[in-house]
């Protein structure tokens, strides 16, 4: 499968794990994405909620990530779920809890710093610090996304309209990624990054099937 991704080599990658049931409508002429300083690899996966402005144009991620641990209001580390190749925690990322609607408001911290960490049975989490008592508190599961701005009345960093059909794969010397956008179609759940609530309500054409 090809990745339409665009620069100084052409590459095509294949084997992954398939997230869509049925795609039964897709935007037009899709978008692109400067994928420039992106790192060697990085990977966006399908599913990703994004937001297209126009058709053609060019379009916005909106990256999730899923807290490993509750967080207390004066903790000044977040713990969160390193799920295999998605997006992961990382420093100078700025992150809120999912907020209800695309136009609720919550409390947004920059992340300072990332570690990884590994348990006896293998599992990943990232320990993310911030600054004591900017994120709130929350509870283990609870979805997080990146936020437009830090401070207590933050909103969400951008208003997806639609998903990610195939995965967008970062290879040496790619400037530029297009992608196509679904929003109407059934979509597993359990093979994406965590889709948060506001995001599910705002794409009533998608069924968000638990396998």
């Amino acid at each position: 499968m090809g990745f339409n991704t665009f620069g100084s080599q052409n590459k095509i990658y294949g084997g992954i794990t398939p997230v869509w049931l049925d795609v039964d409508g897709v935007k037009q002429s899709g978008g692109t994405l400067d994928v420039s300083a992106y790192p060697l690899n990085y990977i966006i996966p399908a599913g990703t909620p994004i937001y297209l402005p126009v058709m053609g144009g060019n379009f916005v991620v909106l990256n999730s990530y899923q807290l490993a641990q509750d967080l207390a209001a004066g903790d000044v580390v977040a713990v969160f779920a390193a799920n295999g190749d998605c997006p992961q925690a990382a420093a100078g990322l700025v992150v809120m809890a999912a907020p209800a609607t695309y136009t609720s408001t919550g409390k947004a911290a920059a992340i300072v710093s990332v570690a990884t960490n590994v348990d006896e049975n293998g599992n990943s989490t990232i320990s993310a610090t911030i600054v004591a008592g900017s994120l709130g508190t929350g509870k283990a599961g609870d979805i997080y996304v990146e936020a437009a701005a830090t401070g207590n009345t933050a909103l969400i960093n951008t208003t997806p309209n639609g998903l990610l059909w195939h995965d967008i794969v970062v290879g040496d010397g790619d400037t530029i990624a297009t992608a196509d956008v679904v929003f109407d179609g059934t979509i597993l759940m359990a093979r994406t990054s965590p889709i948060p609530t506001c995001v599910i309500n705002s794409l009533p054409e998608i069924n968000f099937e638990n396998e």
